[in-house]
């Protein structure tokens, strides 16, 4: 997909035309808005997703500094318009909130597992993202990516299990303290294993209209054929919907 950069943006309360008609234009297109703080690796799964990017590569990507907007248009049933914010954004354009929560739109939100320290200014932003979003349209779905679960020793796994389930708790208890009525779908990822391809396979899958007549179909070569599973794979992305 051709990328879009506004490099001249700084943030989106300066009001850019250009990309208020982005955000807005009818153009069939759900809309993935990419959110974290800053570092949390936002960018490098968008690159290694849908850019083909390999993953020791992102080390080297600059921070995102301004909004940026990616057309995907893979195939018939991959069409997508994601924005990849800056680090900690902050939403103060009311016209701009709209325009991205009021339509068919999804958040994405990373929270990178191993930056300890920045778990509560991390869980804040949420918090913030959240409540705009149930604001505007209580319906929008949002899934959590808890990032950069990278398991190398066992001694490690324990520890990784135990900050991945402080995150979630956290979260969920801040949700419940506030009475915000949102059920975020939490994914476990790293750029380095089949995770984020398989949590992104589940995220774009609820943004295809088509989804039914696709798994309907599977289903029939599946019981036709005789085989165990069938899979439906963008080729491009590594998205998959199975039956």
């Amino acid at each position: 997909g051709a990328m879009q950069q506004y490099e001249d943006l700084g943030s989106m309360a300066s009001g850019s035309e250009n990309v208020e008609q982005s955000l807005v234009a009818e153009d069939g297109r759900a809309r993935l808005l990419l959110l974290g703080a800053k570092r949390s690796g936002k960018t490098s799964i968008l690159q290694v997703v849908f850019q083909k990017m390999s993953p020791h590569e992102t080390l080297f990507l600059d921070p995102t500094n301004a909004l940026e907007i990616t057309d995907i248009s893979n195939n018939a049933f991959v069409q997508l318009k994601i924005i990849d914010f800056p680090g900690g954004y902050d939403f103060s354009e009311k016209k701009v909130v709209d325009a991205l929560f009021k339509r068919d739109s999804a958040i994405v939100f990373v929270i990178d597992q191993q930056d300890g320290q920045d778990d509560l200014a991390a869980i804040e932003h949420f918090l913030d993202v959240a409540r705009l979003a149930h604001g505007v349209n209580p319906k929008l779905a949002i899934d959590v990516l808890i990032h950069k679960v990278e398991a190398e020793a066992d001694s490690y796994h324990d520890d990784l299990n135990e900050r991945v389930r402080h995150i979630r708790q956290r979260m969920m208890e801040h949700l419940r303290e506030e009475r915000l009525n949102v059920h975020p779908t939490f994914h476990l990822t790293s750029i380095y294993d089949h995770t984020i391809f398989e949590a992104f396979s589940k995220i774009v899958q609820k943004r295809i209209p088509q989804m039914s007549q696709l798994e309907n179909l599977l289903s029939g070569l599946v019981n036709n054929c005789r085989v165990e599973k069938a899979y439906v794979f963008d080729v491009i992305s590594k998205v998959s919907c199975p039956e």
